[in-house]
């Protein structure tokens, strides 16, 4: 590293007075490493004391290292003994929940294409406040492409995107959160990447997993299924109320019912402690998907 990023990143104080081939950034240079594995790596102690050419970052440079990994990765030993906000991320650090969290959340799909993106504009312009992003198969792009058009279109209708699975394409597209099961990163983890303003969710099914992701910094739980459901196979017998009661009554922050959920069982649901419900083929497979909406809004409360 000495001779490949850390010889790429040295100034004339090392090339005797003289800027190498590698010192002239192009517009179109990155300058992660130099910011992030470079620049920290490249300290007072390795160059003499002197400050690096590098060191002082233009706007269009990018920041991602030092901004994202490496703040994240920085523990007691780089900080004086200190814990960063970052690492920390105690619930009580959170600021995603700032804004009061929609009762109502829609997950959509990117196998659904523009169809699929048709029904989010619908329900978003029938006053949805949160969509949820899931996408099980297909590339990367697809599912980066997908995401950020979802993003657009509930900035349009001041609704909030969370991305399920994949804090880096939620952070990729600009959405407001992550929601993460038992086979994606740990909620600390997503905690750390995104921030103290990302929202971030996990899944529970019993109190004491619940009180488990609440204490790695979970903003809201996501609980389920509640009834019984085709829209995702190989789940668990459903939870009923009794069981989201059980959930909700064990943690701090809003639950969210999710499995089989329509609008006449939401207010038993509301009854029983959840603090809101996620709904796929409710909206999805219903005839008028806008008419869907209000009527779930309705039963959440948050009717226009």
């Amino acid at each position: 590293m000495s001779e490949g990023v850390g010889a790429a990143a040295s100034g004339p104080e090392r090339s005797g007075g003289k800027t190498s081939s590698l010192g002239t950034a192009r517009p179109s240079d990155s300058f992660a490493l130099s910011e992030g594995v470079g620049a920290a790596a490249s300290s007072p102690a390795l160059r003499g004391g002197k400050t690096s050419s590098f060191g002082a970052a233009r706007p269009s440079e990018s920041l991602a290292l030092s901004e994202r990994v490496g703040a994240a990765a920085s523990g007691p030993e780089r900080s004086g003994g200190k814990t960063s906000s970052r690492s920390a991320a105690r619930p009580s650090e959170s600021l995603a929940l700032s804004r009061p969290l929609g009762r109502l959340h829609v997950i959509t799909d990117a196998a659904g294409g523009s169809a699929a993106l048709d029904v989010v504009r619908a329900a978003v312009a029938s006053g949805a406040p949160i969509v949820q992003v899931r996408t099980k198969g297909g590339t990367d792009l697809i599912r980066y492409e997908f995401a950020r058009r979802v993003v657009e279109l509930c900035r349009a209708g001041g609704a909030r995107c969370i991305v399920n699975d994949r804090v880096d394409v939620a952070l990729a597209v600009g959405a407001d959160g992550t929601h993460v099961g038992a086979d994606d990163l740990p909620v600390e983890a997503v905690r750390r990447v995104g921030g103290p303003e990302h929202l971030v969710g996990g899944t529970a099914r019993d109190p004491v997993r619940a009180a488990e992701l609440v204490a790695a910094g979970a903003d809201y739980l996501g609980v389920g299924p509640a009834y019984a459901t085709s829209t995702k196979s190989g789940l668990p017998d459903p939870l009923g109320p009794a069981g989201v009661a059980a959930v909700a009554a064990a943690v701090p922050v809003p639950v969210v019912a999710i499995g089989g959920v329509t609008a006449s069982t939401v207010r038993e649901l509301l009854a029983a402690g959840a603090y809101g419900v996620a709904v796929v083929s409710a909206i999805f497979a219903a005839p008028d998907p806008a008419d869907a909406t209000r009527r779930l809004l309705m039963a959440t409360g948050e009717a226009p």
